[in-house]
């Protein structure tokens, strides 16, 4: 379906929409490695929009999403969302889910961006690993 995808031409609908394949490409890898997207402007100048997986058994069966102002705030926004996806995940599972394989960027479930950009992640005094 990609090779699909990234054959055709695609609109833009803003000056942030990415729109070629190297760029998208390049994209995907980071939502891979991140855990979650991140797309500020891409369809709407004024929106954010963010989107986390929802896995049951370890497959991706389903995705939660926020579009949110574009502003300094949305980043912000990942932790609860991924939060959500995770527990949403583990609902469906039974199990916490894996998230991408153990050694691989991002094999935190994309926590470790989010504590880069924001600091450790701290609710009611414990961790996130303490939480789910």
């Amino acid at each position: 379906m990609w090779e699909r995808v990234l054959g055709s031409p695609l609109r833009a609908y803003t000056p942030a929409t990415l729109t070629g394949e190297r760029e998208l490409r390049a994209e995907i890898a980071e939502v891979r490695r991140r855990g979650f997207a991140f797309c500020p402007g891409h369809i709407h100048s004024d929106a954010t929009g963010l989107a986390v997986p929802v896995r049951r058994d370890g497959h991706v069966v389903a995705a939660l999403g926020l579009v949110v102002p574009n502003d300094d705030s949305a980043w912000a926004l990942s932790r609860p969302l991924m939060l959500a996806g995770l527990s949403l995940s583990r609902a469906l599972s039974g199990t916490v889910p894996e998230g991408p394989p153990s050694g691989s960027p991002g094999g935190d479930g994309g926590l470790r961006a989010c504590r880069e950009r924001e600091g450790p992640f701290r609710a009611g005094g414990r961790g996130y690993a303490e939480q789910i």
